[in-house]
């Protein structure tokens, strides 16, 4: 949904209903609301997220309502699969199940289920409160996408059950459920298991920061506990990928999607069936729309701003220089010309007397100003010119005191001497820069270097 921000995330378990509201990148905005399981509750939760939004919700159905096994997919469609999971899985499956292939076992696939009977209610209860599901999954399939990518993991956490599940390759591939987590024998067979089946060793498990149970437990079967973010809620509310069908998510839809297929694709018809006579129905609400305009609004004012701040395209020293030869030799070619008048060809030789009076160093006159910077600076640049030949130098004190930088300043006749005195003063003043004289300081001589802070 276009400029959809917050999420909705519902936590079933046996014992609890937990509501909370989260931004698109996962953070809680909401403190958690808590209630008994019930279906009194489960309408009250519903109606107060009508009321106050997110109304489209994203649900977490706990272990103990839920099934998660894999299963052999070496013919790799849908209906064989269906068939080996209604073999494994004691429920009449229609629309509340789904599947994908593990990463790294090219015949193996993951299966996902919800008790139907509680999923048929629960979406009820959400048509009877006007809302929209988007993603259901059981709880150890949220936590696993917490978890790292790649390699096998362990998670525990401890809230009214103890669940320990173990993931490989962001799979989970086993869980174990007890009412309490002190039978150490029964989570031994359950480590056990995994280690034989991934012929792996595992010594660390991952356990929720909530976690009240000792390390013993897991001490004693050579886990050393590390402590991580476990909440369900949380990863199902960064969930990005919602298509049931796609085989890389695993997502319970609350609808047969051949119905959905059908309802967009007739939608689509009927839309432009009607486009020639029917004005389409307004696809954004207000604030929507208003939010778009005002997106609209800032990105035009930020381009001007910037577009302001854009300092002014300065042309180069030496396509200054080409500019000014050009204009001698169209100068010249107006004194060469026989039938111009005597009036032309005066000016045009005033226009190159003025353009055209590169100077031999020696007879340049330099004017050195100090504007700001350290006492004895103006005397070093005239050692360097000096030793560049350039004999009229005078140095003094600038009027302003608050000059920045080293600017050079020159006359348009000395554009080529301008250039040639900022080559030899780069090496020691690499940020200087030269400027056409505009000022009566400034062209107080043919060049005029001001040494600022």
């Amino acid at each position: 949904m276009f400029f959809r921000h917050h999420i909705t995330t519902i936590f079933v378990t046996r014992g609890k209903i937990t509501s909370a509201v989260f931004s698109t990148g996962g953070k809680n905005i909401k403190a958690a609301a808590v209630y008994d399981w019930n279906e009194e509750n489960l309408a009250l939760v519903l109606a107060d997220i009508a009321a106050h939004g997110p109304n489209v919700v994203r649900v977490v159905f706990g272990e103990e309502f839920s099934y998660v096994t894999t299963l052999d997919s070496s013919k790799g469609d849908r209906g064989s699969i269906l068939e080996k999971a209604r073999e494994a899985i004691p429920e009449e499956l229609g629309d509340n199940w789904d599947f994908r292939k593990e990463k790294d076992q090219l015949f193996s696939s993951q299966v996902i289920a919800v008790q139907a009977q509680l999923l048929n209610m629960f979406i009820e209860k959400l048509k009877e409160a006007g809302l929209r599901v988007e993603a259901m999954e059981p709880q150890s399939v949220a936590i696993a996408r917490l978890l790292p990518k790649t390699g096998l993991f362990l998670f525990a956490v401890n809230d009214e059950k103890f669940l320990m599940g173990a993931v490989r390759n962001g799979t989970v591939i086993g869980t174990f459920v007890a009412a309490k987590s002190d039978d150490a024998s029964m989570l031994a067979g359950f480590v056990a298991s995994v280690r034989k089946k991934c012929k792996e060793e595992l010594s660390t498990v991952l356990i929720d920061k909530y976690m009240q149970v000792g390390d013993d437990v897991f001490l004693a079967n050579g886990l050393q506990p590390e402590i991580m973010e476990l909440d369900p809620l949380y990863s199902i509310a960064v969930k990005k990928h919602l298509v049931g069908s796609d085989s890389h998510v695993l997502n319970i839809l609350p609808v047969d999607k051949k119905i959905l297929k059908k309802q967009a694709t007739e939608k689509y018809l009927s839309k432009i069936e009607n486009t020639a006579t029917v004005q389409a129905p307004a696809r954004f609400s207000l604030r929507e729309k208003i939010l778009a305009i005002f997106f609209v609004i800032g990105l035009v004012a930020s381009g001007f701003v910037l577009l302001k701040k854009m300092p002014p395209k300065k042309q180069s020293i030496s396509l200054i220089a080409t500019e000014k030869k050009q204009e001698v030799a169209m100068q010249n070619d107006v004194i060469q010309n026989p039938s111009a008048t005597v009036e032309q060809q005066a000016s045009a030789e005033k226009v190159v007397q003025d353009v055209v009076s590169t100077k031999r160093p020696q007879d340049l006159q330099i004017l050195i100003l100090n504007g700001g910077a350290a006492v004895g600076s103006a005397a070093k640049v005239k050692d360097i010119l000096v030793a560049k030949k350039y004999v009229n130098i005078d140095a003094q004190n600038a009027e302003n005191k608050d000059n920045v930088g080293v600017v050079l300043y020159y006359q348009a006749q000395n554009v080529e001497n301008m250039a040639q005195i900022k080559a030899d003063l780069q090496k020691t003043y690499p940020k200087i820069v030269a400027k056409e004289a505009s000022s009566a300081e400034e062209k107080s001589s043919e060049i005029v270097i001001i040494l600022g802070k």
